[in-house]
Order: C-alpha cells, then structure tokens, then sequence
C-alpha cells in the first residue's frame, strides 16, 4: 500500500513539474493599415520560437538589430525625402542613401540564415495569427528567438520582399508571457 501510495504522489510531483515548465505565449499581432481605419490584426502572420544555444550563433542578434535600425531609418527617409531636401531627409532620418550597399548586405545575410532555421529544422514551436489578431502557444521555459513574420505587410528587400520580419529574444520564465507586436508602417 505504501508503494502504492508513494508511485500516485511521484507521478503527481512529476506531472505538476511538467505542467509547471511550461510558458503560454500569447499576443497580439497587427499592422497600421492607413489614417483612417487605423490598425488591422495581421491575420495570417506566423510566429516561431528558435530555441537560443550559446554554442550555435544564430540568429545573430546584432545583424537583426542592424538591419531593424537601417530599415526603420529607411522608412523615415523615404517618408519625409518627399517633403526636404536630402541633406535634411538624412540628418532627421538617420539614414544615408550610403547605407543602401549595407542593407541589402544585412537583407541577404538574414534571408540566407532565416532559410537555415527552417532547413535544418530549429523551429521549436509555431502559430499562426486567427482573425482577432490574437495567437497563443505553450512553450518550454527557456531562451527563445521570437521570429513574427507579417502576413500583410511587406519591403522592397531580400529578406521582406513576402513578409516584414521581426526577431526579438525572449526568455520564458513564469507560467505566462504576452509578446505583441506591430507591424507600423504602412507598405
């Protein structure tokens, strides 16, 4: 009887450790449609966890963060170069057209390293967005790459030519996580 009794509570610790280390994601995904309807959910929009390793360095952070900032300065040049000259478009922007050689240097690194992911199966966990604009997923606790890709949103780049693209780094740690994100510019 005592053995009995001593298995039921061992396998109850172990389920309730089990259920215990795992993260449920959620969030919501949407983008800036126009002035006037404002924001949509992105419905559609995938979002991948990539399980970090310390060993293994990808995705390099640093690039995605790079690129990121050479892409939204981009973005505010193109908006406002209609309106001032160049000179002025790039000291408001943060972007020299210069810096075209290194984006799309940047664009086809990540591109090439996103096909990886998927080729050598390092996606961990995947969902895609409903038509609230809301997804969720239990995740292991651990340190992720979030990888959201836009389903209605898109850039004249190699890497976003099909879909914006956003990397963040996450580290799943309580029994619950919201990640949401916003596709901003219109495109």
């Amino acid at each position: 009887m005592r053995k009995m009794l001593l298995l039921v509570a061992v396998l109850f610790a172990t389920t309730i450790g089990l259920n215990a280390q795992n993260c449920n994601v959620q969030g919501v995904i949407q983008y800036f449609h126009n002035d006037y309807v404002g924001y949509r959910p992105d419905i559609g929009a995938e979002v991948m966890f990539v399980k970090y390793s310390s060993t293994r360095k990808i995705p390099k952070r640093k690039d995605w963060e790079a690129y990121q900032t050479l892409v939204d300065n981009w973005i505010k040049y193109e908006e406002i170069n209609n309106t001032l000259n160049r000179a002025d478009s790039e000291k408001y922007s943060g972007y020299k057209e210069e810096y075209a050689d290194s984006m799309l240097m940047l664009s086809s690194k990540l591109l090439l390293e996103t096909w990886e992911y998927e080729e050598n199966n390092q996606i961990r966990y995947s969902t895609v967005v409903d038509a609230s604009g809301k997804y969720s997923i239990s995740v292991p606790y651990g340190t992720y790459y979030v990888w959201i890709k836009s389903n209605n949103r898109k850039l004249p780049t190699l890497l976003e030519k099909e879909h914006r693209q956003r990397m963040i780094r996450v580290v799943l740690n309580s029994p619950t996580k919201v990640i949401n994100y916003d596709f901003d510019i219109p495109r």
